[in-house]
């Protein structure tokens, strides 16, 4: 006989949960060692089991023959059975009543999800939900839950039917309910309020779908704000998140536009019909549409006004892609290149941008092949006193030539090793390969120290700084003959921790530069805080002396200011004689550059160290 469960008792549940976890073990588990007459119990199905035993209801799971593999003791007392394993709906029922149970089983096996009324005799009316699950042996069973019963009549159309089908009508509804908030919770995003990736992309594919009957096109716009880490790092992430949220009240006031989204972080998108295109238009903050001007207006915050300017990327439907993916990509690489182009402005996807990204492509797949195999070498560029103008170092640079790709840019070749990952190991190779010749030439006093670069990923890594010291004592040479250049805005958003890997090499001996000083970020207050020994002018200053009384004055001013705080200069990218002699007369320590000697493979640089004048 089967329990009667009591009238009108409600059972809440948590389908997602369910859901997951037996998605989870759909995609978890692997074949049985062992068959049996049912699908076997293996310790992935008791993982999802004990799961189940633990909720308060009635809850079964069936393999692909309808045979019950599992029973909480809820079920087993409801069934009024305790030995139902390998056993099926047959030991119970009988004609129509199976046929019920059974139809909605193969709909579940099919891959669909089912909830059901259904009658279980005794006056019982109950209400099973259940999903698909794939078994260890490979086959779909499926996984019930009794999230209902009541009592009725027995036979069908009698009086206490109807209200049993009302409380189904109930349930479903408060299911859909729930089930609607989750799809739309899924698509938002919390912040601003607009669509989500998930959500983007779905808008993207109903577009697309649309513009296929139609035949008619559309652009896909990504805009990213320009500098947004900054904004978090010197105003907190509250002032953060309200510029976001202004910035996508502004957004959604864009006329002729649909889709409105934040894709994460500080990245945008948007559906715009082609003819509303052109209020997109920007090439820097001078040449921009009224629209794009007052997107890009400053955040004012109490009494804070928040300078704020972003890059856009548009890729259009059909003519960039065909897919959503296709289209993202598109808009994204177009974003990139008006970034790299010096931001606050819009690109559209263009033949030479996908002729770049397909060697950009070629770039990254042979990277680290050639990394590995050591394709990549190191050119040594000679740093000479202005006093006597023999070597006192040498810079280490990277080359690569590939046959396939051609020659590439060493900071195209440095931007693309930090973009996958493989910065750290190209310097590292780089280390161990530059330091044969350079042990050769310090013990013979060709030069007094080595030059590297710092990755800026590395100076703010835990553990950087012993890892170093491990790998120059592996390579044979003194810490203190090795100078580390760091460039000043990759450690400004983790200064803490760059500060501590330099303390830690300071102490072994190895002094820093200040790189690239005078080119972008340069603030005083960092060579105040660390442990920098020199500064490195950068040729952008140099190559304006000629021409500008203002690049002069800086000049002079840093050359009178740094020898001040116990620091030396080196000026970089001297390219001409009369270069040389202004540098040398205004104070300069160090010079490096074209005019000095270009960068040099091995054999080269011995023989220009060898020939230089005699040292100091």
């Amino acid at each position: 006989m089967l329990r009667k469960i009591a009238a009108n008792e409600s059972l809440v549940v948590s389908f997602s949960a369910i859901r997951n976890q037996s998605t989870a073990l759909m995609t978890t588990t692997s074949q049985p060692t062992t068959t049996s007459a049912s699908a076997p119990i293996t310790d992935d199905i008791v993982v999802l089991t004990q799961a189940l035993d633990s909720l308060p209801y009635p809850i079964f799971i069936k393999d692909s023959k309808h045979r019950w593999i599992y029973g909480n003791q809820d079920f087993k007392d409801m069934l009024g059975l305790n030995d139902i394993i390998g056993k099926d709906d047959s030991c119970l029922f009988q004609g129509d009543h199976l046929e019920v149970f059974w139809s909605e089983d193969r709909k579940v096996f099919s891959g669909e999800e089912s909830t059901n009324h259904e009658y279980i005799g005794d006056s019982v009316y109950v209400v099973t939900r259940k999903f698909p699950l794939k078994l260890p042996d490979g086959t779909v069973g499926l996984v019930g839950i009794i999230i209902n019963a009541e009592t009725g009549n027995d036979e069908p159309g009698m009086p206490g039917v109807p209200n049993v089908t009302d409380s189904l009508s109930r349930l479903l509804e408060v299911a859909n309910s729930e089930r609607e908030t989750a799809l739309e919770m899924a698509r938002t995003d919390p912040t601003t309020e607009l669509l989500n990736r998930r959500g983007f992309v779905s808008e993207v594919n109903e577009l697309i779908e649309l513009a296929k009957e139609d035949g008619r096109s559309f652009s896909l716009v990504l805009i990213d704000l320009d500098n947004f880490k900054r904004i978090n790092d010197q105003f907190g992430h509250n002032t953060g998140d309200y510029v976001l949220t202004t910035f996508a009240k502004r957004l959604r006031d864009l006329p002729g536009c649909s889709g409105f989204s934040r894709l994460g972080g500080d990245e945008f998108g948007l559906l715009v019909a082609t003819d509303n295109l052109d209020q997109f238009t920007m090439s820097g903050q001078t040449e921009s549409t009224g629209l794009v001007m007052r997107l890009f207006q400053p955040v004012d915050e109490v009494e804070r006004r928040i300078i704020i300017s972003g890059s856009i990327g548009i890729s259009n439907f059909p003519r960039n892609g065909k897919t959503h993916s296709e289209l993202l990509r598109s808009a994204d690489l177009a974003l990139y290149e008006a970034k790299r182009c010096g931001k606050a402005r819009s690109q559209r996807y263009n033949k030479t941008i996908h002729k770049a990204a397909l060697r950009r492509r070629k770039i990254e797949l042979a990277l680290p092949t050639a990394i590995a195999s050591g394709k990549i070498y190191p050119v040594f560029q000679p740093i000479i006193s202005s006093h006597s103008l023999a070597p006192v170092g040498v810079e280490v640079l990277v080359r690569w030539r590939n046959d396939e790709i051609g020659p590439m840019e060493p900071m195209r070749l440095i931007e693309i090793a930090t973009e996958i990952g493989k910065m750290s190991q190209l310097d590292d190779d780089l280390l161990e390969v530059a330091s044969r010749p350079i042990k050769s030439w310090i013990a013979e006093g060709l030069i007094k120290r080595v030059s590297f670069n710092v990755s800026p990923n590395d100076i703010v890594t835990d553990g950087y700084a012993s890892r170093k010291l491990k790998q120059f004592e592996d390579c044979g040479l003194a810490a203190s003959h090795v100078c580390l250049e760091v460039v000043e805005h990759n450690i400004v958003h983790d200064f803490s921790r760059a500060k501590r890997n330099m303390d830690e090499l300071r102490e072994a001996g190895t002094t820093f530069a200040l790189d690239d000083y005078g080119n972008g970020y340069s603030n005083w207050r960092s060579l105040i805080d660390l442990p920098f020994s020199s500064v490195k002018i950068d040729r952008s200053l140099i190559a304006s002396i000629n021409t500008s009384n203002r690049a002069r004055k800086i000049l002079d001013l840093v050359t009178q200011l740094t020898p001040a705080i116990g620091m030396s200069i080196v000026a970089e990218g001297a390219e001409s004689k009369e270069e040389i002699e202004y540098l040398r007369n205004i104070g300069c320590h160090f010079l490096q550059g074209f005019a000095v000697s270009k960068p040099l493979v091995e054999p080269r640089a011995d023989s220009w160290l060898r020939a230089a004048p005699s040292r100091d």
